[in-house]
């Protein structure tokens, strides 16, 4: 089998060059989810082990079914392996290699780390790479393929490096007891002086009717006061399970059709004993999709 090991020496040569404030690892697999279960068994140093693996959202699921499984399998190998899971998405997603293109670089290296301190925090960052490692490792700078377009792309890509107004909001939909990391993440968040003046919403979701609401939000409240943390608001909504509307079942079943294709041998296909198993979870999902759509649709970072 034919591995890129270059790419191993690449990946260290980028590293170093940012130099991270951390402890990386890196890796050579045939394939991605082997990849992935060589890199959480070996990262970390003695005690100074992560304990939560960061995953992209996979926007492209309905049409790579096969990597869709590789992808689904992460999450459980890396549940096997004591690890929690955190799943990053942005509206633009987090691909923008196709904004980019490799041109030579005339510049030594001291003067391409004065231009990266010079435009750290501006939109027209120009981000930098070193390509296949050569006699004289000589780095190649990346450039902007269309400024229009990637003024937004660039937007994209520092959205964490510009301070958030107060019009801001975070919420978090704290939906089940995941030890306090869900609720603990925007918290540290708001210690930061980028994120410090935003509106910091609590949601929660009960199965019952209003008044187990209203009992719930006592409680929350009170555990909130405990250990001191400060919020804007705090909502429990009750119906989770309650019978979703025909929209989001159609538009549920629309999803899935692809999934649902009767196709001889393919381990992917959502068969219908799986449905009727699932259908109360499905259910749940569908109303907090619901949910979102009429409370977070408008909210600058969602943690759930």
């Amino acid at each position: 089998m034919n591995i890129q090991y270059e790419q191993k020496d690449e990946c260290e040569l980028w590293l170093k060059k940012r130099t991270p404030k951390a402890f990386y690892q890196r890796v050579v697999s045939p394939t991605l989810r082997q990849g992935v279960i060589y890199l959480l068994q070996a990262v970390g140093i003695g005690k100074l082990r992560p304990n939560v693996l960061m995953l992209g959202f996979k926007n492209d699921w309905l049409s790579k079914a096969d990597a869709t499984i590789d992808y689904f399998n992460i999450i459980h190998d890396s549940l096997h392996l004591k690890y929690g899971i955190g799943i990053f998405r942005l509206q633009s997603g987090l691909d923008f290699s196709d904004f980019f293109e490799d041109v030579p670089d005339d510049n030594d290296d001291d003067n391409d780390d004065d231009d990266d301190d010079d435009n750290d925090e501006s939109v027209g960052y120009t981000p930098q790479r070193t390509t296949k490692p050569c006699s004289q490792r000589q780095p190649d700078v990346i450039t902007l393929r269309n400024t229009i377009i990637n003024e937004g792309a660039l937007y994209s890509m520092n959205i964490f490096h510009e301070k958030q107004k107060s019009s801001a909001i975070i919420d978090v939909w704290w939906l089940f007891d995941d030890g306090g990391l869900t609720l603990l993440l925007p918290h540290l968040l708001r210690r930061r002086k980028r994120w410090r003046n935003c509106q910091f919403r609590i949601f929660s979701c009960v199965p019952g009717e209003k008044i187990e609401a209203e009992r719930q939000q006592v409680a929350m409240a009170s555990l909130l006061a405990k250990f001191r943390i400060r919020y804007t608001d705090l909502h429990v909504l009750h119906g989770l399970n309650k019978q979703p509307n025909e929209k989001e079942l159609d538009r549920f079943d629309q999803l899935v059709r692809t999934w649902r294709e009767n196709v001889d041998d393919q381990e992917w296909q959502i068969t219908d004993a799986e449905l009727e198993a699932n259908r109360e979870k499905i259910k749940r999902g569908l109303n907090l999709h619901e949910f979102l759509l009429e409370y977070s649709s408008q909210s600058t970072l969602i943690i759930m």
